[in-house]
């Protein structure tokens, strides 16, 4: 497998335990051109990870919410991302190291110009060993203030809740978004259609929160009956509320291109006049030859429900 365009430098960062874990299993995947790297300011979770940088962070201010938390490690850090075109960030949002770490991490791969894509988990339960002393609503306006901060920093943000990731589990939906986004540079074989990273730029950039949606069908009418189902597990997101979207198709070599062609009018039918639509095919010869899986990236839904709020005031 090769990179379309080689000049693209790639990371990808797990924050905390849960994000170590997660590009740890991310890694074994055939994207080889992406460099991966956990942060933790703990010592035990990095020594579990395989295969991947290893970095400990400071956890000089882990108990306040203060900007100087990680400070100490901002030059290394920036010394890691110096390059970088792109900036995958895997976090948790469960009030421990990785939820006061990720805003200062992005914005240190802000200050790099990198496109900086942040996937969020979002537990449903807090854990008990944290002892919330808030209300429900507490919590929640906690929560709120968390990924604000996130936000601020990144070009894209995907908050996944925990069901959604049970859901998923089986086809690792994190990984599967980033092999997506990915696998529109990737080039596997002559038929396979390719796009710049400016590409992926247009649709990600400063666009605020995302989601994504995997859709997979074997059998007849594969490729419209995957672009169905992805559309149907967009989180209750309109398509007419997005102002990008990218998609992403997995096929055989012999799958027929003019196929996805068609299914590609369904978004096309659907979709904002405004939003900036691309979609790239990666060529597997392990699949079906009539299986499709389309992963689906959706963003600026929010940005636009803003905009159309300034217009009617």
């Amino acid at each position: 497998m090769k990179i379309f365009n080689q000049t693209e430098k790639v990371l990808c960062v797990g924050i905390g335990g849960y994000g170590c874990d997660a590009i740890s299993h991310i890694s074994k995947s055939k994207l080889l051109d992406i460099e991966f790297i956990a942060m933790d300011t703990d010592p035990i979770p990095l020594s579990e990870v395989d295969d991947v940088m290893r970095m400990q962070i400071s956890s000089q201010y882990l108990n306040g919410f203060s900007n100087e938390f990680i400070y100490a490690s901002h030059d290394e850090v920036k010394s890691l991302f110096q390059g970088a075109d792109l900036i995958f960030i895997v976090t948790k949002l469960d009030g421990s190291t990785a939820t006061k770490a990720t805003p200062i991490i992005a914005k240190i791969a802000k200050e790099v110009a990198a496109l900086t894509i942040t996937f969020v988990a979002m537990p449903s339960i807090i854990d008990n060993s944290q002892k919330p002393s808030n209300t429900d609503g507490g919590i929640k306006r906690l929560r709120d203030y968390d990924i604000k901060r996130i936000k601020r920093e990144c070009d894209a943000v995907v908050l996944i809740q925990e069901e959604e990731l049970l859901t998923f589990l089986d086809k690792n939906i994190i990984g599967t978004a980033i092999n997506g986004i990915m696998g529109v540079l990737l080039t596997t074989g002559d038929n396979d259609i390719t796009l710049a990273f400016e590409d992926i730029q247009t649709v990600m950039r400063h666009n605020g929160e995302a989601t994504i949606s995997v859709g997979e069908y074997e059998g007849e009418n594969a490729a419209d009956k995957a672009m169905n189902e992805a559309i149907n597990n967009l989180s209750n997101i309109s398509l007419s509320k997005v102002t990008g979207i990218l998609v992403h198709f997995s096929v055989h070599p012999d799958f027929p291109i003019m196929e996805l062609g068609e299914a590609m009018e369904i978004v096309n039918e659907s979709i904002h006049e405004e939003a900036d639509v691309i979609f790239g095919t990666l060529t597997d010869e392990t699949l079906s030859k009539d299986f499709v899986r389309v992963t689906m990236i959706a963003t600026g839904f929010e940005r636009l429900i803003i905009n159309n709020n300034e217009h009617k005031k």
